[in-house]
This record gives structure tokens, sequence and C-alpha cells, in this order.
């Protein structure tokens, strides 16, 4: 069982994920949004900085549109790995998309689309801080025990 938490100051639900660009070199741990209404899992500014994203090298460019209105990003093949400490780790591969910088987008956070969370059946209890999934499929399962 993948165990996420809230936010302490927003409340909001997250999951921690190592993220793997390959083609980049990059590995990072991100912390991602779980965000029901995101059709794809996306790597926002904040965390592209953080990871040390090199902008100029990303290819594939499309305009991301959401609720904010459209923003310019890159589509990049990702790895995405969540754990289930001393149990197993859970790997997805895919195409992740990058927003690039912008000033109205700074602090907004990654978040986790379904692309990954259809995988998965959650459970959701903010009331009781509680906010889990059980992993239905995954590319990569690596077992722990």
């Amino acid at each position: 069982m993948i165990r996420g938490r809230y936010g302490d100051t927003t409340g909001r639900p997250y999951f921690e994920g190592r993220l793997f660009l390959p083609r980049l070199k990059i590995v990072a741990l991100i912390s991602f949004l779980a965000d029901t209404g995101a059709d794809q899992t996306t790597i926002m500014p904040l965390d592209g900085a953080k990871a040390a994203i090199p902008y100029g090298a990303l290819r594939n460019p499309h305009v991301a549109v959401g609720i904010g209105g459209e923003a310019r990003s890159f589509a990049e093949i990702a790895v995405l790995t969540f754990a289930h400490p001393g149990v197993a780790l859970y790997s997805y591969e895919f195409r992740i998309s990058i927003i690039a910088p912008s000033p109205a987008i700074m602090r907004v956070p990654s978040l986790l689309g379904r692309d990954v969370m259809d995988n998965w059946n959650m459970r959701v209890d903010p009331l009781r801080k509680i906010l889990t999934a059980s992993v239905r499929r995954s590319d990569l399962i690596t077992r722990l025990k």
C-alpha cells in the first residue's frame, strides 16, 4: 500500500514519487498533488527547478490546457516510482508533461494525474488524514522482501 499525506498548511493530498527522466539523466523526488481532474501527470516549474531540468534541452512541445488556461509544455518519457516501504516499489513508464516556467504558475505543485492513479484503488479520508493507494497494476513491481 502506498501512503500519501496531507499538506500541513494546505490540507491538500500528496503522494511522493521518484521521477526518472532517462534522456536527460535526471532523478528527483517529487511531491505530487493527487489531482483526479488531471488527465496527465505534470511537472510544474517549481519542481522542475529543484530537479534541475534543462528547459532548453526539452523536446516535443505542446500546449497544456487546464483551469488556469493554456501553458507551454513539453512531453518526455519518464519512469515514476512509488514505494510501499519494506514491501515493493511500483514503477510506471509513460509520457509526462513538463510545464515551462512562467511567473503566474511558479508556486503551483506538480500534479499526479489519472494516467497513474487509474491503476490504483485509493482511499481518501481528509478528516482522518488517511490517503492510501492499493496498486492494481504497474509496469514494473520490484519486491523488497
